[in-house]
């Protein structure tokens, strides 16, 4: 290059002119670079591409608490109804549990509930949630029935819901109490009264009672006939007179059609 041109005062004023353009330029886009995308860039994986965000793995939370623009897999939200069921020895119960997608994608979840101890049984309306779209719920129904010889006490039972997620198994659990209660008679009356029950002669007889854990109960007289039935509340009237002495005995059942375990009280009905 000619010398004189470089050396020529108009060639070194464009040259200076340009070279601070150039560097004005270089800081302005530096600038507006750091406003825009304050945690610079981000790499996305093949998947994240696809879906136009990038997913990290749960593990790997922002240290410093702030959003760093990625959507990150969570562990399955889990939400069991209800938390505490009560029955019979043997008695089955529900609870229903329910499953939310919290993470970035659709997911597949795996549901299983394990027994407290031998002899337990399970069953699930399904026990797989496929293709759960993000931000949706699912819901599916565990039935659990204890032994029939169980005894009385609360048992956990432990549910447990997974996924996988880049080849990560996603694991939640919650814990619900299945408790078990032989039935128990509240009161058992007749006319009103306890053991004993003294009546005029050709009276009419009313027998009343309640029971806990009971889905169903009667009462037999001394003859050994059933005078009445019902489930843990009854006011039964009987329709004919009394005289003499009669027996009344209440069974209440921990189970539908007299079925599981029972408690018995009688009464003594003197009519004078």
């Amino acid at each position: 290059m000619n010398k004189s041109f470089l050396g020529n005062p108009f060639t070194k004023f464009l040259i200076g002119t340009l070279c601070v353009v150039i560097v004005i330029t270089i800081a302005v886009f530096g600038y507006l670079f750091k406003v825009y995308n304050p945690n610079g860039l981000q790499p996305l994986s093949s998947s994240a591409a696809q879906n136009q965000y990038a997913i990290n793995d749960v593990t790997n939370p922002p240290t410093n608490g702030n959003d760093d623009g990625l959507c990150r897999e969570q562990y399955p939200n889990v939400l069991v109804s209800p938390t505490l069921q009560s029955t019979y020895p043997g008695g089955p119960v529900q609870y229903a549990i329910t499953v939310k997608n919290t993470g970035c994608a659709t997911h597949s979840y795996t549901v299983d509930a394990k027994k407290p101890t031998s002899g337990w049984t399970k069953a699930f309306g399904l026990t797989n949630m496929s293709n759960v779209a993000r931000n949706q719920s699912r819901t599916i129904n565990l039935t659990m029935t204890s032994p029939a010889n169980i005894s009385n006490g609360s048992y956990p039972i432990e549910i447990t819901v997974s996924t996988v997620n880049n080849n990560t198994t996603l694991e939640s659990k919650a814990t619900v109490l299945y408790t078990v209660a032989n039935p128990v008679i509240e009161s058992f009356t007749v006319n009103g009264k306890g053991d004993p029950v003294a009546v005029a002669a050709n009276s009419i007889l009313t027998i009343a009672w309640s029971c806990e854990n009971t889905q169903s109960s009667y009462v037999k007289n001394n003859n050994g006939y059933i005078v009445a039935q019902g489930g843990n509340t009854v006011t039964f009237t009987k329709e004919r007179a009394v005289t003499g002495q009669r027996i009344y005995t209440l069974t209440c059942f921990g189970g539908p059609n007299f079925t599981g375990k029972s408690t018995s009280k009688t009464i003594t009905v003197t009519a004078r």
